[in-house]
């Protein structure tokens, strides 16, 4: 990074939060750290964050920029996101939006609110979002029970299919990634093609990662949601199991390192 960082003219640095995949927990205020040591501005990458992790951007070392949107794990609606700037990257000699209602004179939030024919519904539903998730028990009862699920899930699936977790659970929110008891990529992505198609569910992440980072020839990344419960990962692995022997693909303790 150091030797990088004096040769090359680095103008910001962008990461997640909540990575996609795999999905893991990066450690937010050690990279802003790392970056800013170099004077590098950081946006923080946050969409799968909020409903999903706690966030506080206090304890994320003076970031930059952070934006995170509500129809993923909050339970709102499309197209409402919400997005911090730091108040010293707050200018108001940044060109204001080509609408009638933005001046110059205005301050940085307003001139930047109204986007003339934007259709607010989904900014509105966030109120009802939070007291949904009020009426359930609250940000921390949600968060709790999804992450404990998840955490039970991807240990079941890992034993009853041989195979191990992808990431460690310390960096684990309610999404966890599972190997998958095949060596075939194709006959995974069937798979997952199959259970979209044919059983109405929706699963990510068959991919295949370089031997350098992993091993790991094929994996699901799996999320828990409120309306899920133990049963639901027994019958998901029972059903993989299936399809995976029907397509003659099921190879239960794979060693990746004999691939």
């Amino acid at each position: 990074m150091e030797a990088n960082a004096s040769t090359i003219n680095i103008r910001i640095a962008i990461f997640s939060h909540v990575s996609a995949y795999p999905s893991v927990i990066l450690p937010v205020q050690q990279l802003v750290e790392l970056f800013h040591r170099y004077n590098i501005p950081v946006i923080v990458d946050g969409a799968h964050a909020l409903g999903n992790i706690e966030i506080n951007i206090e304890d994320m070392s003076n970031v930059d920029y952070y934006f995170t949107n509500t129809h993923k794990w909050l339970y709102s609606s499309k197209s409402s996101a919400i997005l911090y700037v730091r108040h010293d990257h707050q200018h108001l000699y940044v060109p204001a939006p080509a609408i009638v209602d933005s001046a110059m004179i205005q301050d940085f939030e307003s001139r930047f609110i109204w986007t003339g024919t934007r259709d607010r519904t989904p900014y509105c539903a966030i109120l009802s979002a939070l007291d949904y998730r009020q009426s359930l028990g609250g940000e921390q009862r949600i968060m709790n029970y999804n992450q404990d699920l998840a955490q039970y899930g991807g240990r079941y699936l890992a034993s009853l299919w041989e195979t191990k977790i992808l990431s460690p659970e310390n960096m684990q929110s309610s999404m966890t990634n599972v190997q998958v008891p095949t060596n075939n990529l194709t006959i995974c992505q069937s798979v997952v093609g199959q259970l979209y198609n044919t059983y109405n569910t929706m699963v990510s992440g068959a991919s295949n990662i370089a031997p350098e980072l992993g091993n790991i020839p094929c994996y699901l990344r799996l999320s828990a949601q409120i309306y899920q419960e133990e049963n639901d990962w027994h019958v998901l692995g029972a059903l993989i199991v299936k399809l995976l022997k029907e397509l003659n693909g099921y190879v239960p303790g794979i060693n990746p390192l004999k691939l």
